[in-house]
């Protein structure tokens, strides 16, 4: 077996249990980010929103094209 469909293989037995478990510490940062931010850190917040926003989008569109597709 190639490389390149060992590695699919593997992301096809593994997404099931990786974007659920994206998803969800997604949502544990992005409370930890609005809860707890110091406001010294005001500037970062908004970076760090962003990027967790988009992270969390990716997450979730994984999550649902992994039970979509199987």
């Amino acid at each position: 077996m190639s490389t390149l469909l060992y590695f699919r293989d593997a992301k096809r037995r593994l997404a099931p249990y990786a974007a659920p478990i994206g998803v969800a510490l997604n949502l544990l940062l992005l409370w930890l980010i609005i809860k707890k931010s110091t406001p010294t850190m005001k500037n970062f917040k908004k970076v760090l929103l962003l990027t967790c926003i988009s992270e969390l989008t990716f997450s979730a569109i994984n999550f649902v094209f992994v039970f979509v597709r199987s």
